[in-house]
């Protein structure tokens, strides 16, 4: 575990996916984060919730990293504190 945030349903964020060698950032609240980053994904899933499931699965099944998925920020703030994704920085 890398970083431990708490993230709320309707905050406004902005993260970047770290399992790349170009991180992708992603500006939002939790469930438009999770939309993007499913209408990006190499095989998007027909909704959130099912790419929140995917990712999880392979997230536990790689990484050994559990990922709650019963809400966009919850997942968000797993995948956070599992070294997965960083609160990214300000941009100035």
């Amino acid at each position: 575990m890398t970083e431990h945030t708490e993230i709320q349903e309707t905050e406004m964020i902005a993260i970047e996916l770290l399992d790349d060698d170009r991180p992708e950032r992603f500006d939002g609240t939790p469930a438009e984060i999770v939309e993007a980053m499913n209408n990006t994904a190499f095989a998007p899933m027909p909704d959130a919730t099912a790419y929140m499931e995917r990712y999880a699965h392979y997230a536990n099944l790689v990484e050994g990293h559990a990922v709650r998925t019963s809400t966009a920020s919850l997942f968000l703030t797993d995948i956070i504190a599992c070294g997965l994704a960083r609160i990214a920085p300000r941009a100035s």
